[in-house]
Order: C-alpha cells, then sequence, then structure tokens
C-alpha cells in the first residue's frame, strides 16, 4: 500500500495516484466548512460526514454527559466522534490546516466503532479525491477571495440593518462568516502548532443546497465563570435584540433560492437588527426559496421543536447558556426531513442544582432551580410563530408565493 503526502499548495496528489488498491496519505488537508452561518469558532471539514471545531473542554464535557446521561437529548444533539489533533503547516504566507495520520492513531483504536470508522473512510481512496476536489476549490476562491474582512469592511458588516440588505452566494462558494473566521483563525496560529479540536457529525451530509436558520437561544447568554464585562455586553445584546423577551434571535441564516439559483445569506449582525415585529417575517424568509414558501416543512419543525421542549422540561441540571439551535433542511425539497440540533455547549453547565445551592462556587450561579427556563422560553416563541405562518399562508404544503394575496403575508 503506498504512502502519499497530501498538502494543500504543493500538488503531491493527483488524480492518477489512485489505483484499485487505494493508498493512505501521510496527511489530510483540511478547509473551512462552507456552510456555517454562525458562531465564533472556524469549522473545518474533515470528511464528508465530519467536522472539526476548536475544542473546549467544557463543551467536550457536556457533549460526553449528554452521550452517557441523557438519552432524551440524543437526537437533537450532533453525534460527538472524539477528538482529533490538527497541525498548522506553513504554506507560503499563511499556515493550513492538517490532519497527520500518526498523530491520531488514537482513533482507528478507539472502542466505538462508529469513530473508527469515520476516521477509516476518510482515508478511503473516494473519500481522498474528494478531499482533492475541496482543496483544488477552495484554492480558486483564495485566489478570487469572496469575502475579505479588514477593520474597514468589519464596520460595514455590523451595519447591516434588515434582512434586505443580504448577500448572495454561489451555490459552490465558501458561505462568507465561514471564511472570515477560518481567516481570523489563520491569524492566530504558527507553524507547526498542533491544536486539539472535536470531530463531530456533520448535520449537513447527503443534502444538495442545505439551508440553515441558527438561533441564539435563552434569556441569559453568559456562563457561570463569566467576567462582569461578558456578563454586561450580553445583557445588552439580549435587551436590544429579541432575545429578553422572545428568548431566541436570528444569529445567521442561509437559503437556497431556486429562482436564481444561488444562496441567500443572512448575518448575525443583520440578525440582532430584527424586533418582533418583523421577527415572524424572518422565519418566513427561511422558507423562502423564491417560488414557494415551503410550508410543507413546518408542521416537522413544530413538532420537533415540541418534542425537544419536551426533553428541556425533564431537565432540571442542565442549563444551555449561550447556546444556539440549528434549522436544516435540503433546498432541493426532494426530502421532507427537518432537523432540529442543539449546538455550542461551551458556557452550558450540567450541576445547576449544585450551583444554585452554592452560589459561592462560581461568578455567577444559576437564579432558579428546575429546567431551563429562558431555553424553554425561546423554544416556545418559535413554536408559536411558526403555528401562526402556517394557520396564515394555509396548511396544503409549500404555497407558491404569487398567490399569496398581499392582505395574507407575514407582517
Amino acid at each position: 500500500m503506498r504512502s502519499h503526502s497530501f498538502t494543500a499548495g504543493q500538488k503531491y496528489i493527483s488524480d492518477d495516484d489512485f489505483d484499485e488498491s487505494g493508498y493512505i496519505p501521510s496527511s489530510l488537508p483540511l478547509t473551512p466548512f462552507k456552510n456555517q452561518v454562525g458562531g465564533h469558532a472556524s469549522f473545518l471539514r474533515f470528511s464528508e460526514k465530519a467536522l472539526l471545531k476548536p475544542i473546549d473542554v467544557r463543551e467536550k464535557q457536556i457533549y460526553e454527559i449528554i452521550d452517557n446521561s441523557y438519552p432524551q437529548l440524543k437526537e437533537f444533539v450532533a453525534s460527538y466522534l472524539g477528538v482529533i489533533n490538527v497541525t498548522w503547516k506553513h504554506t507560503g504566507l499563511e499556515s493550513q490546516p492538517v490532519v497527520m495520520i500518526e498523530q491520531n492513531q488514537h482513533l482507528l483504536k478507539d472502542k466505538m466503532p462508529q469513530r473508527q470508522q469515520i476516521f477509516k473512510e476518510a482515508l478511503s481512496p473516494q473519500s481522498i479525491a474528494n478531499h482533492l476536489s475541496r482543496v483544488k476549490q477552495f484554492q480558486i476562491e483564495q485566489e478570487e477571495p469572496i469575502f475579505h474582512m479588514s477593520d474597514d469592511e468589519d464596520v460595514k458588516l455590523k451595519k447591516a440593518q434588515s434582512m434586505e440588505q443580504v448577500q448572495e452566494l454561489a451555490i459552490n462558494q465558501t458561505n462568507p462568516w465561514s471564511m472570515h473566521l477560518y481567516k481570523k483563525h489563520l491569524g492566530q496560529e504558527k507553524n507547526e502548532n498542533t491544536d486539539e479540536f472535536l470531530l463531530l457529525e456533520d448535520l449537513t451530509q447527503g443534502m444538495e443546497f442545505p439551508c440553515i436558520l441558527d438561533l441564539k437561544m435563552g434569556t441569559r447568554q453568559y456562563g457561570v465563570f463569566a467576567t462582569q464585562e461578558k456578563k454586561h455586553s450580553q445583557e445588552k445584546k439580549c435587551e436590544r435584540s429579541t432575545s429578553k423577551v422572545l428568548g431566541t434571535r436570528i444569529c445567521g441564516m442561509q437559503v437556497y433560492r431556486r429562482d436564481i439559483n444561488k444562496y441567500i445569506y443572512l448575518n448575525k449582525y443583520a440578525g440582532r437588527q430584527i424586533n418582533l415585529s418583523n421577527f415572524r417575517q424572518s422565519l418566513l424568509n427561511f422558507l423562502d426559496n423564491g417560488e414557494y414558501y415551503l410550508m410543507g416543512y413546518v408542521p416537522t419543525i413544530v413538532q420537533k421543536l415540541k418534542n425537544l421542549k419536551q426533553a428541556i422540561q425533564s431537565l432540571p441540571k442542565l442549563r444551555f447558556y449561550s447556546s444556539s439551535l440549528l434549522i436544516i433542511y435540503d433546498g432541493n425539497e426532494t426530502s421532507q426531513d427537518v432537523k432540529i440540533k442543539m449546538i455550542d455547549f461551551a458556557n452550558c453547565v450540567a450541576n445547576a442544582d449544585e450551583l444554585y445551592d452554592n452560589p459561592q462556587l462560581v461568578s455567577f450561579p444559576p437564579k432558579t432551580k428546575g429546567p431551563d427556563n429562558g431555553y424553554l422560553l425561546g423554544l416556545e416563541s418559535l413554536i408559536e410563530n411558526f403555528e401562526r405562518v402556517y394557520e396564515q399562508l394555509g396548511s396544503g404544503g409549500h404555497v407558491k408565493i404569487k398567490d399569496v394575496q398581499p392582505s395574507s403575508r407575514i407582517i
């Protein structure tokens, strides 16, 4: 079995290198996850089924606690597949993240078959070919940047005011927020640094046109170990957005528009401008493919939100501070499936009852006993608003936009 080095920017492997016997590369290059619409950490593509996220020890612990102790939540959480080492190789003017196979042998020896399988599949000839294709596409994007954030552009981005001020994105391009986070992360890395990343299920796997709504959940969005400054800034964001009243706000959105064969992208700064009067319309925009309002998805969305609400109500020890909820569907409409998934657990706690009884243990302990009421408020708001949209536009499946009377439009 042949061994090849596979590094972006240097053509050590080509399409001609593949044969029926296959091979194991010495390293795999990583590219940004092209469908990331929100968050602070840069996600990287590992394989067709898995992504990488910079490790946070508390977040890792929450994934493990959910795996071991809360089966009622597992359907609402991406599969946690372990920890992987990522090395930053210097190529030209900047670093390139790669997975060195020798540094990650532990995954091949993992006791969980799913984790072994994910790693082995990433080394298959077909997966390597897909890696090569992604790297080539990303290099093209690098030559003609679709998104670069200088200080001036950062200011412009923050001035986004509404859903009308969005970006169109070709279906093969990397999401602008993902590119921004990737560039920011690169600037913080030094050559030959090796960092730990969480290996997580790719929630968009198998989707042709993944449409994603990223919602910040809850009325409290700072952790128990936050600084006073962080607490104050997060409270201001809640007060100025829909978070305080609704328990949720839109942090990012990517929607496939069939009429123009492009994605429409909304960033978190525009999301913060959404208010109580247009929040429902913003949810409808998530279901707008340019030709139809995809009302056929709403019953599934509502039922899964209700199922999640029931699960959260049974969990008095957990607080999901500053976490997010993703609603995902495939814009090709061949599947009626919708995914509802909880993400971003770095500020969550699994011992809220203990911290309530012993407030001296942390800077900002939970203020109430019982389940996470702020998160539940967010779920109730989403359920109510999706149900109202469904009632107003009819219950006969997808609705042609041109057939909707102006008086029936969501305001």
